[in-house]
Parts: C-alpha cells; structure tokens; sequence
C-alpha cells in the first residue's frame, strides 16, 4: 500500500485529513473518495477530492460531533487496482477545560501570572477558599469556553480578544486589587516581607 492517510488536526467539531502517494507511484487517481462512520456502522461517502497528481491532498470535515470516535478512510479514484489507507480519531471534548480548577491550574495562572510582591496587586494562594474568588473563578472558565473560536485555524475570529476585553482583564483585575477580596490574607511586614494574615473562609455579607 503506497497511499499514507494522516490525521492533520482534531477540533470539537472538525477533522482535518491528509494523505499522500510516494512520488515514484505508477499511474495518477482522477481523484480521492473519503469515507466516514461511527463504529460499527458502515461507512459513507463523505467527499471527493480531485488531484490528478501524486502530491498530497487534504479534506477537512466540518460536521463532526464533540468527543465522538471515527473511522475514516481514503480511496483512490482511476487507477487499478484501487489504494486506500483508514485512521480511527476521537474529536475533543465540548469544552477545552472539564471545569474552574482545570481552567485556573492549565490556562489561567500562566497567563495572568503577576508579581504580588507589588503594593498595586494582592492575591492569595489559598484563593480556593474565597468564595468570591472561586465564583469570579468559575465564570471566567465559562465565559472563555462560550468565546472559544472556531476549531478551523484558517477562520480569523475576534472572540478571545472579546473574551479578554470584556472579561479576562476586568474580573481579573478585580480579584488582584489590594482592597478586594484578598484583602487582609498576606500583609507587609515592614521589612518588604509578607506576613500571612489569612483569616480563612471569607464570611457572606450582612443581611
């Protein structure tokens, strides 16, 4: 078998294909049929890719369902007797992250990573004990996955930089401002130290 079928990306709901023929190949397929199916249902004919060269090609599949297995197969079209190559993918899941600890500990921290030693920024790191924080939290990862762009990488998007914009910036400077709800957890010493003035969980408020 001389024809090399290769997954090129995997999105949530898109799968890129690429597949080549060694350049050396006796005779040119007209074009390239490309199959798809759910295991163990049969497969069917998804595409059909013209190529009357031996150069790679490439299918990009736009109507796939989050965290769900495919079989994919290539055949080639004009030539005797036919090649073909099959790969099995899983698309991702529906969300980039599975929930707000996942989205703090992968994402969040490093792209916010701050230096609190500064008077202008407070943070705690047992934040996970603030409600407020783990609320704010929370919200940040659920409006991030409502703003995620299209899986397609070729499709120009501005939803991460509204996401930023109307979101990442504003909630996250809240929870760094000094008189926020960190206030009080880590105070200065005096000496440019930090002392651990952390009270534990933060109460509701009155009323």
């Amino acid at each position: 078998m001389t024809l090399e079928l290769e997954i090129a990306d995997v999105g949530r709901d898109t799968v890129s294909l690429s597949w080549k023929r060694a350049w050396n190949d006796p005779g040119a397929p007209s074009s390239y049929h490309v199959f798809r199916c759910e295991p163990p249902a049969a497969l069917e004919r998804i595409g059909n890719v013209v190529g009357a060269t031996a150069g790679a090609r490439k299918f990009i599949d736009p109507a796939c369902q989050p965290s769900t297995t495919y079989v994919y197969e290539v055949v080639t079209v004009g030539i005797n007797p036919p090649e073909s190559d099959s790969m099995t993918v899983t698309t991702r899941p529906p969300t980039e992250f599975t929930d707000g600890d996942d989205f703090f500990d992968n994402y969040l921290s490093a792209v916010f990573a701050r230096d609190t030693e500064q008077d202008s920024i407070n943070w705690c790191p047992r934040w996970r004990e603030h409600r407020e924080a783990v609320v704010v939290v929370n919200e940040l990862w659920r409006s991030y996955e409502a703003h995620r762009p299209p899986d397609d990488p070729t499709t120009p998007t501005t939803e991460r930089a509204v996401w930023f914009t109307v979101f990442g910036y504003p909630l996250m400077e809240r929870l760094f401002n000094p008189q926020g709800g960190f206030h009080g957890c880590y105070l200065k010493d005096g000496t440019g130290g930090l002392l651990d003035g952390h009270g534990g969980p933060q109460p509701s408020l009155p009323g």
